[in-house]
C-alpha cells in the first residue's frame, strides 16, 4: 500500500518549507532528510513531507530533499542531542570561543558581533532585514581567515571567490544559503547584478528578475527569484556605491601577530552548525506563537539591519547586549565615512566646487569626468565615462542634462538642490568657505552661465 501511495504522488525538490528546521544527514543510511516540526510542533525527521497540494494530474505533491547541497550536512542524531542537552546561552558562548580561537580583530566587541551574525543566519528567514558584512583591506590582514571561520559556522554557508550571477541567484533562491565572497574588487564583480545584492538585505517582497528567453511571448521567458539572505564579503577595495554601502556594516581588519593553527574548515564548524539547527528548533515555538522579542538598538536603516542580531543576543545571552549597543555609533560613523567615499559623493563634491556661490550654472559633463579621472588616476582607481556620470546626475541627483554646443552634454547645477544633497551626504554646502578656492574657480572652455528659471 505504501508503494502504491508513493507511485501516485509527485515528488518536488525543495530546501525550504514553513516548518523546516534544517536539511540533515541520517548517519545510519547516509540519506538526506528533512528535520522539521510535525503537526503537533515536535521535531521529527522525514525523507518525504506532504505539501497539501495536488498536481494537475490529481496526484499528491510531496516535498523531497534536493539531490545534493554544496555544504556538509548537519548530522541528525547530533542535532537531536543538542536540541535536548544544549542551551541557547551555551551555544552562543561556544560560537564566541570558536571565533576567538580562529580570528583576531581590533576589538573583542567585533567577535561578539560576528558571533551574533553567525547565530542569526539560523533564523534569518524569520527576520525582515539582514546586513551585508564587509571586511575591506590589503592582503595578509586576516580577511579570508575571518570569512572562512564565519561561513563554516553559519547556516548553509557557501564560500566562493567568483560571484557568477547564475550560481549566486540559485544559491539564494533554491538553497536559501549564506553567501561568503572572497574577491579582489567586490564592486567591480557585481556591477551587473547590484539589484541582486541590494535585494538580499530586505525581506519586503522585492524580487530579482531575469529574462531567460526574450524571444518567447508575453508572460514567458522571464523568471523571478528571491534573493534575500545573509552575505559576508572580503575585498581589497572599499565600497563605491551608496545603495550597497547603506546596507553594509564594515568590520576593520589588521595584520595580526598571533600564531594560528590550521585555517578553519567546514568540518571544524560542523558541530556549531548542528548546535545552530538545535537552537532554531528550540526557538521555533516562539516563532509559531509570534512571540519573538523585538529589541531596538538604533534608528533608521542601521536599526533595521541590526534588529536580527539584537534579537539573537536577546534570545541567547542578553548580558552581551551592551557590547552590541556600544558598536552602534562605531558603525554609524563608519557608514558616514563609507558614504563620503562613494562614487555619488565624488560626483557631488565636484558639482559643489563648480557652482561655487552661484544660484545656477551649466557645466560640461566631460569637464567633471576629466577632473574626477585625474584624481582617480592618482590613487590607481579606474577611469569613469561621461555616460556613467550623466546617469548618476539624472537618476540619483535628479539634475537636468542636455546636449549643447559641439554635441557635448551639459548638466544644470542648481545651488538649492546641491545644498539638499550636500546635507544628505554630509558635505559642506555650495559656497562654504571650507570648500576652498577650487569651489570658486572658473575654468575656461567648459562652463556656461545658465539663465535663472522663471516660475
Amino acid at each position: 500500500m505504501a508503494s502504491d501511495k508513493k507511485d501516485k504522488s509527485k515528488e518536488e525538490f525543495t530546501a525550504d518549507f514553513p516548518r523546516l528546521i534544517e536539511l540533515v544527514r541520517n548517519e545510519d543510511n547516509g540519506h538526506m532528510e528533512f528535520y522539521h516540526l510535525d503537526p503537533r510542533g515536535r521535531p521529527t525527521a522525514s525523507e518525504r513531507v506532504p505539501t497539501g497540494r495536488t498536481s494537475r494530474e490529481g496526484d499528491e505533491v510531496v516535498s523531497v530533499p534536493p539531490p545534493s547541497v554544496p555544504w556538509p550536512l548537519p548530522r541528525r542524531q547530533h542535532v537531536e542531542r543538542f536540541f535536548k542537552e544544549d542551551t541557547n546561552a551555551k551555544y552562543f558562548r561556544a560560537v564566541v570561543a570558536y571565533l576567538e580561537r580562529h580570528i583576531d580583530l581590533p576589538s573583542a566587541a567585533y567577535v561578539v558581533f560576528l558571533a551574533a551574525w553567525i547565530v542569526h543566519t539560523h533564523i534569518v528567514d524569520w527576520i525582515s532585514a539582514t546586513p551585508h558584512i564587509f571586511l575591506p583591506g590589503p592582503p595578509e590582514t586576516g580577511k579570508s581567515r575571518t570569512l572562512a571561520a564565519c561561513l563554516h559556522a553559519a547556516r548553509r554557508g557557501i564560500l566562493t571567490n567568483a560571484s557568477r550571477e547564475a550560481a549566486m541567484i540559485r544559491y539564494a533562491d533554491e538553497y536559501h544559503a549564506t553567501l561568503g565572497l572572497d574577491v579582489i574588487d567586490f564592486m567591480e564583480q557585481i556591477k551587473e547584478m547590484k539589484d541582486f545584492y541590494a535585494a538580499r538585505t530586505y525581506r519586503d517582497g522585492t524580487v530579482t528578475t531575469r529574462v531567460l528567453d526574450y524571444q518567447k511571448g508575453r508572460f514567458q521567458g522571464m523568471q523571478h527569484y528571491e534573493a534575500y539572505g545573509p552575505t559576508m564579503v572580503v575585498s581589497n577595495y572599499a565600497l563605491s556605491d551608496a545603495v550597497i554601502s547603506s546596507r553594509t556594516l564594515t568590520i576593520p581588519v589588521h595584520k595580526s601577530t598571533r600564531q594560528f593553527g590550521p585555517r578553519p574548515t567546514a568540518d571544524m564548524g560542523l558541530e556549531l552548525r548542528e548546535r545552530g539547527a538545535a537552537f532554531r528548533a528550540r526557538t521555533f515555538s516562539l516563532k509559531l506563537r509570534n512571540d519573538l522579542p523585538t529589541p531596538h538598538i538604533a534608528e533608521g536603516r542601521l536599526g533595521e539591519i541590526l534588529e536580527g542580531l539584537a534579537l539573537v543576543v536577546e534570545l541567547t545571552d542578553p548580558a552581551q547586549m551592551p557590547i552590541l549597543e556600544g558598536l552602534v555609533e562605531t558603525f554609524a560613523e563608519e557608514r558616514r565615512r563609507e558614504s563620503r567615499e562613494t562614487l555619488q559623493v565624488q560626483v557631488l563634491r565636484h558639482c559643489i566646487r563648480e557652482i561655487g556661490s552661484r544660484p545656477t550654472r551649466e557645466v560640461q559633463v566631460k569637464k567633471l569626468v576629466t577632473a574626477m579621472n585625474q584624481e582617480r588616476g592618482e590613487t590607481g582607481e579606474r577611469s569613469l565615462s561621461s555616460q556613467k556620470i550623466s546617469s548618476i546626475l539624472r537618476t540619483e541627483f535628479r539634475m537636468a542634462t542636455d546636449n549643447g554646443a559641439g554635441n557635448y552634454t551639459y548638466v544644470t547645477l542648481q545651488r538649492d538642490r546641491l545644498a539638499e544633497l550636500a546635507e544628505r551626504y554630509g558635505l559642506h554646502p555650495p559656497g562654504d568657505a571650507e570648500e576652498g578656492p577650487a569651489a570658486q574657480a572658473v575654468t575656461p572652455g567648459g562652463l556656461r552661465i545658465a539663465k535663472p528659471k522663471v516660475s
